[in-house]
């Protein structure tokens, strides 16, 4: 059965507002003695004053905090154009003295990040010898990701010539396609980069060609 009073209470005052004329009509009719009218009556007449008063209240309540709110607004503006003067102030002269004398905050200088660290140590896989008489090279290496700058230069040292770079690489894998024929052996050894800054060499790994630079000549073992 659904109630007869509604739930809200703005709605109970509505309810009573709307039936009290007709039950103070003729209040025997329904079972009510005058009495019982003139005190509902009065209670109804309280709790809708009640009820403007807060509204009034509410209303007025949010208009002091909308004037708050622009006036503390106004206060920030302004105040903020001053203490831009007072800073430009201070740089001009070059006096730190000035934001004491203010009672503000000199500027931060920007802090800067530490430089990123090269990557890890390589460490190379079992080098290949293509049909074509080069050598591909594969390693892996931590922190090597080259979008944030990381390389590796291949440095490579044949019997008969002093170690030099041959190339670099920004992913993990290079071939050699420089090799003399006739090359006996090469010795590689992976640096890694990031900008300037060197980290850890690999291990030198030596591949054995075999004069003929065939593949079934050749061997690849790691030296230390």
């Amino acid at each position: 059965m659904a109630p007869v009073l509604p739930r809200t209470r703005v709605a109970t005052l509505e309810f009573f507002e709307t039936r009290l004329p007709v039950w103070g009509a003729a209040p025997a009719a329904i079972g009510l003695r005058p009495l019982d009218i003139a005190q509902l009556t009065d209670l109804t007449e309280a709790a809708r004053a009640a009820h403007d008063e807060a509204e009034r209240l509410r209303a007025q309540a949010a208009a002091a905090a909308d004037a708050a709110r622009l006036a503390s607004e106004a206060m920030r503006a302004r105040g903020a154009g001053m203490v831009r003067v007072i800073k430009a102030y201070a740089d001009n002269k070059d006096d730190p003295n000035i934001y004491a004398a203010a009672q503000i905050n000199p500027p931060v200088p920007p802090t800067r990040r530490p430089p990123l660290a090269p990557p890890g140590r390589p460490e190379l896989a079992r080098p290949e010898l293509n049909s074509d008489g080069s050598v591909t090279l594969r390693w892996k290496a931590d922190n090597a990701m080259a979008s944030r700058g990381a390389y590796f230069v291949i440095v490579r040292t044949l019997p008969d010539e002093a170690e030099r770079v041959i190339g670099d690489a920004a992913g993990r894998t290079f071939t050699d396609r420089t090799l003399p024929r006739g090359t006996a052996s090469a010795t590689y050894m992976i640096i890694p980069k990031r900008g300037a800054r060197s980290g850890e060499p690999s291990a030198r790994v030596t591949v054995q060609l075999g004069v003929d630079n065939s593949p079934a000549a050749a061997r690849a073992r790691t030296a230390a």
